[in-house]
C-alpha cells in the first residue's frame, strides 16, 4: 500500500477522522460498456481530433462529509467516504458530449492529493468506422481488420480493466 493507495490520509495523528471540504484524490470508476457512463476528459481538447476518456483512475475531489476511516468496513457503502469531484473536473458521455456536474458519491477509496507518475495507463484506441481504400487492397482472412476497423467491443475492454488490471494487488489497490 506503499503507492498513495489509501483510505485514510492524514492518519499519521491521533484522529482517523478528516473533515468535510478535505481536498483527496479519490479512485473513480465506471463501466465503460454501460450507456451514459460519466467519463474523465483527461486534457482539454487542442482543436479538432480524438479526445481521450478516463474510465478508471485517481480524480481530484473535496469531502462532502467528514470520514472516519477507522470505521471503514467494504461491505457498508454507509461508511465509505462521501466525495464529489473538484469542479474543474470534466465529465464526457463516450460521444463527447459535456454532462452536467456529477453528484457526491461514495468511494471505497481516498488519498491524500499527490502528482506522481501513475504506475500504468492504457490506452484504448477504437477505428472510426470509415472505410478507406487499402481495407480491400488485401484478401480477408481471421487475422483481418475487416471493412470496418477493429474496434474493441465494450464488454472486452470491461472484462480487461475489472480482471487483469483492477484485479492486480499493485494496481487495483486492495486487489479485490
Amino acid at each position: 500500500r506503499g503507492h498513495g493507495r489509501s483510505r485514510s490520509p492524514g492518519r499519521s495523528g491521533n484522529s482517523s477522522v478528516l473533515p468535510k471540504g478535505m481536498a483527496v484524490q479519490f479512485f473513480y470508476e465506471v463501466d465503460p460498456a454501460k450507456a451514459g457512463s460519466a467519463l474523465v476528459r483527461t486534457s482539454a481538447p487542442a482543436g479538432r481530433g480524438p479526445t481521450l476518456l478516463q474510465s478508471h483512475g485517481w480524480v481530484d475531489g473535496v469531502l462532502q462529509a467528514s470520514y472516519d476511516a477507522d470505521a471503514f468496513d467494504p461491505q457498508k457503502e454507509t461508511t465509505w467516504a462521501l466525495v464529489a469531484p473538484q469542479k474543474d473536473v470534466v465529465f464526457l458521455d463516450r460521444h463527447g458530449k459535456r454532462l452536467t456536474a456529477i453528484a457526491a458519491r461514495r468511494v471505497r477509496l481516498i488519498r491524500e492529493p499527490v502528482k506522481a507518475p501513475v504506475l500504468l495507463s492504457v490506452l484504448f484506441v477504437r477505428w472510426g468506422g470509415e472505410y478507406s481504400a487499402w481495407m480491400d487492397q488485401e484478401e480477408a482472412n481471421d487475422g483481418d481488420w475487416g471493412r470496418f476497423g477493429s474496434p474493441p467491443s465494450d464488454e472486452y475492454m470491461a472484462a480487461l480493466i475489472d480482471t487483469g488490471i483492477l484485479g492486480h494487488p499493485r494496481l487495483g489497490g486492495d486487489g479485490s
